[in-house]
């Protein structure tokens, strides 16, 4: 008879995997006990030599749906005691803490059969899950992942929940947010003020609920709707005039909207999805996936205007697949909140937020803890390609192929803003925080640095920051809230946005030697104090030399020539005409301009005033844009690349001659 030590380390807790060792030991006639640690999971386990190899191949080869084992080390274990079974016992809460995270998860073909069994007592029960499917990062406030930890630690298990939280050959053993509509928390239709219209506290109301809401949606209201990391403002997207309402009243013009189908079905007339996109829609990640609008598709215009793209995901919550089960048109399935300030994700918070633009409320008792909103994506050649990394992947860590020799917080740029922390050659990159314009979304960086250095235990040596000296991730790194006081004593590294990028890309690929990297983009701050975006950079890990760029030119206005395309078209053309610019304004573009505009322009770029010199590749998009009529006010970001991507010719094959001019740049 053998002991052994088994630790295996990955995102091996809140996916069913001391359940899934218990009944492996068992099957494998074993003694002994399984944990939980800081680290991961523990195995003390005690029997034949044949069958600890069985339970360790399984393992390491047949773990559970949504586990992922990173690493499996097995030891010699000294002990003089002698085990009469396998148990599971208490978690332990000593030693460094490395365990991984498990992320949210779309709900299991089980939970969803047993959610429409009329003889289920969690028939309609919006909050059903079990340690396959469910909520995970969104309600964790701290590790070992134990339902103390999480938000469900006020809701007290009933008797028939308790025994299956404590039966090993159920698939709810352990599965910490376990509920049902006798224990657990439940849902809540409202009015905008708060007035309750109906508590979804047994099947029936909830039934109920479900069948208001959706007479409610089919009127072309608008209804804020609490998911796993946040509220969605959902409408029907096949009514023009309910989707108008909902631009007008979130501040949003033309940005693209993300919509909700029932099923695959639901999909096949309005987007062209292949066995590719229909597999990752279907995925337990649940993202949204930017399809092929189709010809012809039922889907209201302004759902996405001037794009010949949809943003497309299915129902991945509970309540989400009831509302479905009821209505038989696509919802429009939004972020909660007004524009570039980040989701709602508080029945408070979402009721003095929203009021003004949600008619009713679906209002939730089970808090969110950490908000997160929906992951997008596009595939290309088989290929995943991230366009925001959220819901379903956070907090999935990032192999690097080398250890860094100190802990590295980094604090992530302005726009589309994320941490990372770096710890032993892995790299914990958080969710979506946005755009950090306001100062709620600086409060949700604040937030996210608070809980990835507490749940992994990590303590930064180094903060990392974006060189530009004014962005809000910057002035944290300095001047951060007293709440995160400790930043003050690190060390700052100020790197290079474009550096940043192209390093990113080496450690990805595991490249260790010099490199010759492509960066193209809107907005870098460079090492000359102009705006760089357009630049091929030869490129180390710790430093790098400019190897080329685009030419510079002014920004007329400096950000208000992002906002307005038409104004970079009149730089570029200064640089090519100087002061006979009037004479070759291309007729596509000359409606976009008065002759007052043009004046003004060109005195701005003349005298250099607020007109700052960029080499982006992002305004040269703009300027092309505005040149061809398609684009000269933008709405949203890059909404005049995004048109000109939309307006080229799918099979065009041309190409233009360009100069590549050595030394000092000219004019």
């Amino acid at each position: 008879m053998e002991t052994k030590r088994v630790i295996v380390r990955g995102v091996v807790q809140g996916v069913g995997f001391r359940p899934f060792v218990y009944l492996k030991a068992r099957e494998n006639g074993l003694a002994g006990m399984v944990k939980n640690n800081p680290q991961g999971v523990e195995i003390l386990v005690q029997g034949r030599h044949e069958g600890i190899v069985s339970l360790v191949n399984a393992i390491r080869n047949y773990p559970p749906p949504r586990a992922v084992v990173e690493e499996v080390s097995v030891s010699q274990f000294d002990t003089d005691k002698i085990w009469d079974s396998f148990s599971i016992t208490e978690s332990d809460q000593t030693g460094t803490r490395n365990a991984r995270i498990a992320s949210d998860s779309a709900i299991c073909e089980n939970c969803l059969e047993e959610l429409f069994q009329k003889d289920n007592r969690r028939y309609y029960y919006p909050y059903i899950n079990c340690t396959h499917c469910g909520p995970r990062f969104t309600i964790i406030k701290d590790i070992p992942y134990d339902r103390a930890s999480t938000t469900m630690a006020g809701w007290t298990m009933c008797g028939p929940c308790a025994d299956e939280y404590h039966d090993p050959s159920n698939r709810r053993f352990h599965a910490q947010p376990n509920a049902c509509f006798e224990c657990g928390p439940h849902m809540h239709l409202s009015e905008r003020n708060g007035n309750l219209i109906v508590s979804g506290k047994t099947s029936i109301r909830m039934q109920e609920l479900i069948i208001q809401t959706a007479n409610i949606l089919r009127e072309g209201k608008i209804v804020a709707i609490k998911g796993l990391g946040g509220f969605h403002l959902a409408v029907n997207a096949l009514d023009d005039q309910a989707v108008i309402r909902l631009r007008e009243r979130k501040n949003r013009e033309k940005k693209p909207f993300a919509l909700m189908v029932g099923d695959l079905n639901a999909l096949q007339n309005i987007a062209v999805a292949g066995v590719q996109e229909q597999n990752r829609l279907a995925c337990a990640e649940r993202p949204i996936i930017l399809l092929e609008k189709r010809e012809n598709s039922p889907v209201a215009d302004v759902v996405a205007p001037d794009n010949n793209n949809l943003g497309v995901m299915l129902p991945y919550t509970p309540l989400q697949f009831l509302l479905f089960e009821t209505i038989n048109f696509p919802l429009v399935m939004t972020s909660g909140n007004i524009n570039d300030e980040p989701i709602a994700f508080t029945d408070k918070n979402a009721l003095d937020r929203l009021a003004d633009i949600a008619d009713f409320f679906i209002l939730g008792d089970r808090e969110i803890h950490t908000r997160i909103d929906d992951s997008v994506m596009r595939l290309w050649n088989g290929a995943d390609y991230p366009i925001r990394r959220a819901r379903g992947f956070v907090p999935a860590p990032i192999n690097l192929k080398k250890k860094q020799p100190a802990n590295i917080l980094a604090l992530g740029p302005e726009l589309k803003n994320t941490i990372c922390l770096s710890h032993d050659g892995v790299a914990y990159m958080s969710h979506h925080i946005g755009d950090l314009k306001n100062r709620e979304t600086a409060d949700s960086l604040y937030h996210a640095i608070s809980h990835f250095t507490k749940i992994y235990g990590i303590k930064p040596d180094i903060i990392a920051h974006d060189m530009h000296p004014l962005y809000e991730s910057t002035q944290a790194a300095f001047d951060p809230p007293p709440s995160l006081s400790w930043m003050n004593r690190l060390p700052k590294i100020a790197v290079q946005h474009h550096h940043a990028h192209i390093v990113s890309c080496m450690a990805e690929h595991g490249l260790e030697e010099s490199v010759l990297g492509v960066a193209l983009d809107g907005t870098g701050y460079g090492t000359d104090n102009t705006i760089w975006g357009g630049e091929i950079l030869v490129a180390k890990h710790a430093g790098f030399s400019r190897g080329a760029s685009l030419k510079k030119v002014k920004m007329p206005g400096a950000d208000a020539a992002v906002r307005f395309p038409k104004r970079m078209s009149l730089s570029y053309l200064w640089e090519i005409f100087g002061e006979n610019v009037r004479e070759h304004i291309p007729a596509a573009m000359s409606d976009m301009v008065t002759p007052e505009e043009v004046d003004m322009t060109l005195y701005q770029i003349f005298a250099g005033m607020n007109s700052p010199m960029t080499s982006s590749a992002g305004r040269l998009f703009d300027a092309v844009s505005a040149f061809s009529g398609i684009c000269g006010e933008s709405k949203f970001e890059a909404q005049a690349a995004i048109m000109l991507e939309h307006a080229a010719e799918k099979d065009e094959k041309g190409s233009y001659h360009f100069d590549l001019c050595q030394g000092r740049e000219q004019g």
